[in-house]
């Protein structure tokens, strides 16, 4: 059992800007799914060119995979990439996890709650994504005022979040330069197996709540009763 994920080749765009790499349900230490061939992802801190991926929660040398979250700069977000009882599972499972200091307080999760589930909080961007192997963030990289977030990543890294690849190409150059793998959350297949991880959906679903509210206040009467969002 499992789900195939789409994800952004971080080799040239000519090639194809997708891959597919299957997610299986149940793995235990991490899982491991097939990759196209000449492509990697270096979370493990393996060669280019290997026809795996996977995300145990240590690497070859033994040491913890690290997780950047990124606090989200882009005017209005207060989205957040991890919660803290997400990534007090990931700390469970091996992985270090660094939070850049307020990245969930829009979201109402300060940041006490992410350091009892066992994050590092750090305020340097730049410590922040410093030799991460993964990094999480709702929106695309941007720039900053240390560089941009691409810059800032180790090569080989790997980018989980919003990626608007077709409208943004530019980015996924950039993140194609550095060697970085980019998985675009928006490109996951809306298959049944993979509803835990159809962030796309799931996004659109809390903008249908949010479009009722609006127009119950816009709305010069009551909305009939036994309306929903949907």
């Amino acid at each position: 059992e499992g789900a195939f994920l789409s994800i952004l080749s971080a080799g040239d765009l000519e090639r194809g800007p997708l891959a597919r790499v299957f997610i299986p349900s149940r793995v235990p230490n991490g899982f491991h799914a097939n990759w196209m061939p000449g492509l990697s992802l270096s979370g493990k801190r393996d060669s280019p060119g290997t026809s795996s991926l996977s995300f145990p929660g240590k690497s070859k040398k033994g040491t913890n995979m690290i997780i950047a979250v990124l606090k989200e700069k882009r005017a209005g977000e207060r989205r957040v990439g991890l919660t803290p009882d997400t990534l007090g599972r990931l700390t469970k499972a091996g992985f270090q996890v660094r939070l850049e200091a307020g990245a969930g307080t829009e979201a109402f999760f300060p940041d006490e709650s992410y350091e009892q589930s066992g994050a590092e909080i750090v305020g340097d961007v730049v410590h922040v994504l410093k030799d991460a192997d993964i990094v999480v963030k709702v929106n695309p990289p941007q720039e900053r005022e240390a560089g941009h977030e691409v810059d800032l990543m180790r090569e080989g890294a790997a980018f989980i979040g919003f990626l608007n690849p077709l409208a943004d190409p530019l980015t996924v150059k950039r993140l194609a330069q550095r060697k970085i793998t980019g998985f675009g959350m928006e490109l996951i297949p809306r298959l049944a197996r993979a509803q835990s991880m159809d962030a796309l959906t799931s996004q659109a679903s809390v903008a249908g709540y949010k479009a009722a509210l609006v127009a119950a206040c816009g709305l010069g009467k009551f909305f009939p009763m036994m309306t929903t969002a949907a």
